[in-house]
C-alpha cells in the first residue's frame, strides 16, 4: 500500500502568478501583481474592508472573474462577442459575451478554479511581504488542518467544491 503525502503549499499557492486552461491547450495566463491603483478600483467595484477577502473565502466567481480579468495579462483571448442566439423564448436575440464571461466559460472544474485563486493570491502577495506572510501564514494552517483531517489530495475535498458557483456568474 503506498504512503499518503500531506498536502503541500505548493499545490496550493502556485510559485507565479499564472495559470492554464484545458480549454485553451498551450496557453498560459499571467495576472500581473496589484498595484495601489489596483486596490482603489477593487474598492470602488465591490466595496471597502474586506471586500477581496470576502470574494475569495465565498468563492464569488461573479466578482472574482472580474478582478482575475482585470489582473489577466492576456485579454486577447477574452474579447466581447456578440452573437445571435435563441433565447429561453425561442426567439432570436442578438448578445454580448463580456472578456470576464467568455474566461468563466472556459473554466473547466475545481482544479482550474483552484489554480485561478491560486494565481490571484500570488498576484497579491506579489505585491506586499506583509501580505504575502499573513497569506503564507493562513495557507499553512490550512494545509494543517486538511492533512490533521486525513485529506492527502485536492481531489478528496467535497465534490461542492467541483466547480465554480453559477449563482454568482454574470
Amino acid at each position: 500500500m503506498s504512503q499518503k503525502k500531506p498536502i503541500t503549499l505548493e499545490q496550493i499557492l502556485p510559485p507565479r502568478s499564472e495559470f492554464k486552461l484545458k480549454k485553451k491547450p498551450g496557453k498560459t495566463y499571467h495576472l500581473r501583481q496589484f498595484t495601489i491603483a489596483d486596490m482603489l478600483w477593487i474598492k470602488q467595484e465591490f466595496g471597502s474592508g474586506n471586500a477581496l477577502s470576502n470574494m475569495l473565502k465565498e468563492q464569488d466567481w461573479g466578482q472574482i472573474i472580474r478582478m482575475v480579468y482585470h489582473q489577466l495579462v492576456e485579454k486577447e483571448d477574452f474579447l466581447l462577442v456578440k452573437k445571435n442566439v435563441i433565447n429561453d423564448m425561442g426567439k432570436y436575440e442578438d448578445i454580448e459575451i463580456s472578456g470576464p464571461q467568455l474566461l468563466l466559460e472556459s473554466l473547466n472544474g475545481a482544479e482550474e478554479a483552484m489554480a485561478i485563486i491560486g494565481a490571484v493570491t500570488r498576484a497579491i502577495t506579489e505585491s506586499n511581504q506583509l501580505i504575502k506572510d499573513l497569506v503564507n501564514a493562513e495557507i499553512k494552517k490550512n494545509i494543517k488542518e486538511l492533512n490533521l483531517a486525513g485529506v492527502t489530495s485536492l481531489t478528496q475535498l467535497p465534490t461542492s467544491m467541483d466547480t465554480p458557483s453559477s449563482k454568482s456568474a454574470g
